[in-house]
Order: C-alpha cells, then structure tokens, then sequence
C-alpha cells in the first residue's frame, strides 16, 4: 500500500521519516537515532502534524532529531506496526544532507551517530527499518 495514495481509516497513524545519508570520513554514511525510552537505534521519524504532507513530515522529523536539514532523493517505502492496537504506517524517503547542524540530545532522541551502511544495519533494531535501507541503497540481503 502506497499511504501517499491510500487513505487510512481513522484509527491508523501516519508517520514518516528518512534514510538520511552524508558523504563522511569513511564514505557514504546513514544516519541513526537512539531513543532513550525504548533503548533501540534506528531511523529518524515521526507522526504527522495536521495540514502536513508525508514528504513535510519526513523532512521536519529529520531535522528535528538529527539537526541535519535535507533534500529528497526517492520514495523508498514503508514500515507497518501495530502500536497500542492502532496500525502505524511509517513512510520513508532516500535523504541527503544539506546542511549539518549541532546536534542536542533531548528526552525523545539522546543520540544520534553516523556509520557505514554496514555498521548501520549491524546496530538498527527494527528490521523492517533494515530492509529499507538495503532497497534504499541497493544492497543484498532483502
């Protein structure tokens, strides 16, 4: 299901988010958050506002918990979860660093690193977040 195309019953969660990448010291690297409260590493993402679009959402998110601003490359796909009963649908789009602001842990995110795609994938929790980022990045193993 394309959520860019679909509506979604009431009871879904629209969220979105970014494979946010960056030619660093060691090459392409991805980057990852670290949420305190659920003690995983993975994507940058979040809900939706109202009157925001997915490609807004995504883009605000990032920004948000990795003060990086970034262009759009590609719609790469999305990650569909149930949270407390609900279906969330999680869309993300391939990212690059435009701008790389300091980065200020808070409550949501407390960390944020840069890595290889395959340290990356080595560390992220969520394998439907893994995935993504081999389509994203056309590496084996999908």
């Amino acid at each position: 299901m394309d959520p860019r195309k679909a509506s979604c019953g009431a009871a879904t969660i629209l969220a979105a988010g970014g494979i946010l990448t960056r030619t660093g010291p060691r090459g392409e690297e991805i980057a990852l958050v670290h949420r305190p409260a659920y003690d995983d590493w993975g994507l940058p993402k979040g809900k939706l506002v109202a009157g925001e679009s997915l490609e807004e959402a995504a883009l605000r998110e990032v920004f948000e918990e990795t003060a990086c601003e970034a262009r759009l490359v590609r719609f790469v796909g999305t990650t569909t979860y149930m949270v407390k009963g609900r279906v969330k649908v999680v869309s993300f789009w391939l990212m690059k660093t435009a701008t790389e602001l300091l980065f200020v842990p808070g409550s949501e995110i407390d960390q944020m690193i840069w890595l290889p795609a395959p340290e990356a994938l080595s560390r992220m929790d969520h394998p439907q977040e893994r995935d993504l980022v081999r389509i994203a990045l056309g590496l084996p193993g999908t």
